[in-house]
């Protein structure tokens, strides 16, 4: 069951009423986290200097304002998630592209992280020692289902579509998406 956070209360070393010491926890537990970036923005205001010269590099190739606050508030987000687990200060976290592009911690902490972000939601989800993908998809995007399934789902998948109406086909066709996305994020 989750609960609500104040942004303020990620700061490394502040505890959190009711959480167990997360140095202590992932053990076997993957913790995640959901930000509903519009309301942690401001939480973030001064954050933008603990992000990578890269991460700063990539928040300013984004044309539209809107997105390019969405990747900052993630990318903090994630860094001050990670200093809860960790006694390393969010602006010195170092991170490494794999071979698909998804960020990984450099080094050996043992902590292994996945981030989506879909419109007005961020999800980061933190375990250790095993790889893991978390995944958010917009289920208001207008897309041909059944055009996509066909080039990107196995035939069983493809078969179980057919023969559902076409609001649970579509319901049907996010969570398969939302499934392989979250896989190939684990497995590169």
């Amino acid at each position: 069951m989750g609960r609500r956070l104040n942004p303020d209360q990620l700061r490394p070393g502040m505890p959190v009423r009711g959480m167990p010491d997360p140095k202590r926890a992932l053990q076997g537990e993957v913790h995640v986290w959901l930000v509903q970036p519009a309301s942690w923005r401001h939480a973030f205001d001064q954050d933008g200097l603990i992000l990578s010269t890269d991460e700063r590099a990539a928040a300013d190739e984004f044309t539209l304002e809107h997105l390019r606050e969405r990747y900052m508030t993630a990318h903090c987000a994630v860094r001050r998630l990670l200093s809860l687990y960790a006694d390393t200060p969010p602006g010195s976290w170092v991170f490494r592209r794999g071979k698909r592009g998804r960020p990984r911690i450099a080094g050996d902490s043992g902590l292994r992280f996945s981030l989506s972000y879909g419109d007005d939601l961020i999800a980061v989800a933190i375990t250790r020692d095993v790889g893991l993908g978390i995944d958010i998809v917009s289920t208001r995007r207008r897309v041909d289902a059944m055009q996509i399934a066909e080039h990107a789902f196995a035939p069983n998948e493809i078969a179980e579509l057919r023969s559902m109406s076409a609001e649970s086909a579509r319901g049907r066709f996010f969570d398969y998406w939302a499934l392989k996305e979250a896989y190939a994020k684990a497995t590169g």
